[in-house]
């Protein structure tokens, strides 16, 4: 973790390999994309429950509408990728605390999903009556069996996509780490689960849940290092759709297809479309404006509770009034899931408040996981000596370089480490100074520092009437002043014409550079 203080010499103090925790950068545009997922399963869901035998054309778009849960993985792997690959591109190496991690994606989806098997436990007596869906088979040993994702999920399809995350969430550490060192093999096995997901009875353990997953790490990394084939966004999403269109009917006469219920058939050419649609929004602003928008947001920040409560309530409407149920189930649907954001969700999806239980209770997962050295996933260029695993110990880094690329994560991570404008100026001279120091050593040169010139109407004081940093030197620019001693000339001929904007001109000044005290900058 980093250390806020400044240590002797104005350095700031922090681990030898940064940890990912200092990014916390939330996208208006993933809230945004959100929505839109959890608006196509939703209104799939709805269909398919209140509406008996549906025409081809509305199968064909519920079926369409299904494929949200691809976007949903692969924005769920963009976000957990995205500190991690932003810290790994800035820095060139990073760790993920294994423990810290295991405890924040717990926190984010259990307690809510808990709070769920519960509540369809106690209506269940009223909604088997009524022969609603999302409410089957609720019994001791289903209850058990659904806490650890081994159940049917009573036949909400909410709860049982939640086993796909889970298995997802377990493999992150170990796929990060393959993209990061061997992405050929990465992309490889991509292309491997695609094919024994749709081609072998293998479907029904979910694998294809990690096509987009995985896609969502490689959005990630395209994001923050601005990789040039981010441009390539609206070429993935166009091809994905093409594809899935056009080869829509193989598809579903191949074995995979026939293992799992529509909503959880995750199509790999829909995949494709979702991680081109994730990187288009964040590489073309209006694209990311428009997922912005604040009504977008505000649905997206629900949206995990609402995947919990649309199937189930969606079966209730549809048996209390099935004649109604079309028309009131949307706006229903999403009432009961804002209600459900508020009431329970809402307390377990703060960012602050996952961190600060993890940071807490990582400590005794930690001291186990360090037993089979699994405590740590380092991911980048290694570390002299064996200082990579021992993460308590600090050093005071040489110098700061920035990375070969702006990133969107840069201002977050340099205010993270020094924790105000002062301490950051206080570093970035020692940085100058340090730099200059081992340029005198490699190179044989006088350390001196470079020359600044100041631009026309610059003021300029002179060294010893203040205690500035600056000491003049001789205008190389004056021709006419040579061997006169400095001061006012009231002879206009006698005066040098100002340079002309953009040229180098006025008074040469040398920074002489001094380690910056509390305060800062003096002056």
């Amino acid at each position: 973790m980093v250390d806020e203080e400044l240590g002797q010499g104005e350095f700031v103090m922090r681990d030898a390999v940064p940890t990912s925790d200092v990014i916390r950068i939330r996208f208006g545009d993933v809230d945004g994309l959100r929505a839109i997922a959890i608006l196509l399963v939703a209104a799939a869901a709805i269909l398919r429950l209140t509406t008996h035998g549906l025409p081809p054309a509305l199968e064909a778009l519920a079926r369409v509408g299904s494929q949200g849960l691809a976007l949903f993985l692969v924005l769920s792997g963009f976000t957990l990728a995205f500190p991690v690959m932003a810290v790994l591109r800035q820095d060139g190496r990073t760790y993920i605390d294994v423990g810290r991690y295991a405890i924040r994606r717990f926190m984010r989806i259990y307690p809510a999903y808990v709070a769920g098997l519960i509540l369809t436990a106690l209506l269940a007596p009223f909604a088997v009556k009524y022969a609603a869906t999302g409410f089957a088979h609720v019994t001791p040993a289903g209850f058990i069996a659904n806490l650890f994702f081994a159940g049917d999920g009573f036949g909400n399809d909410g709860f049982r996509a939640l086993g796909m995350f889970a298995r997802a969430y377990l493999f992150f550490p170990a796929l990060v780490l393959l993209w990061s060192r061997k992405p050929l093999v990465f992309t490889g096995l991509i292309a491997a689960l695609a094919l024994i997901d749709v081609a072998t009875p293998a479907h029904e353990l979910a694998i294809g849940a990690f096509v987009p997953f995985m896609l969502g790490i490689v959005a990630a990394d395209f994001r923050a290092q601005a990789h040039r084939l981010r441009r390539l966004g609206p070429v993935f999403l166009g091809a994905g759709v093409v594809l899935a269109l056009l080869l829509d009917p193989l598809l579903r006469a191949l074995p995979g297809a026939r293992f799992a219920p529509h909503a959880l058939g995750v199509d790999p050419f829909w995949s494709l479309a979702a991680f081109g649609l994730v990187v288009t929004a964040a590489t073309y602003r209006p694209l990311e404006h428009a997922c912005s928008f604040w009504m977008l947001r505000v649905v997206g920040a629900s949206s995990y509770a609402l995947s919990l409560v649309v199937i189930p309530t969606a079966a209730l409407l549809a048996g209390l009034s099935p004649n109604f149920a079309v028309a009131i189930a949307v706006p229903v649907c999403f009432v009961v899931g804002f209600a459900y954001w508020q009431l329970v969700d809402r307390w377990f999806n703060d960012g602050d408040f996952r961190r600060n239980v993890a940071a807490s209770a990582a400590g005794p997962i930690d001291d186990v996981l360090a037993q089979v050295r699994a405590d740590r996933v380092f991911l980048g260029a290694a570390v002299e000596g064996d200082a990579a695993h021992d993460h308590q110990e600090e050093f005071v880094p040489d110098f700061y370089a920035p990375p070969p690329r702006p990133t969107v994560a840069d201002l977050a991570i340099v205010s993270r480490r020094t924790g105000s404008p002062d301490e950051l100026a206080a570093e970035i001279l020692e940085t100058k100074a340090r730099l200059q120091e081992r340029s005198a050593e490699i190179f044989g040169e006088i350390a001196t520092p470079p020359q600044v010139y100041a631009k026309p109407g610059f003021y300029r004081k002179q060294a010893a009437e203040s205690n500035l940093p600056f000491e003049d030197v001789e205008d190389p620019f004056e021709s006419a002043s040579a061997g006169k001693p400095r001061g006012h000339d009231p002879s206009p001929a006698s005066q040098t014409p100002p340079p002309s904007p953009g040229q180098p001109g006025g008074q040469a000044i040398r920074i002489r550079i001094t380690g910056a005290g509390d305060g800062g900058f003096n002056g």
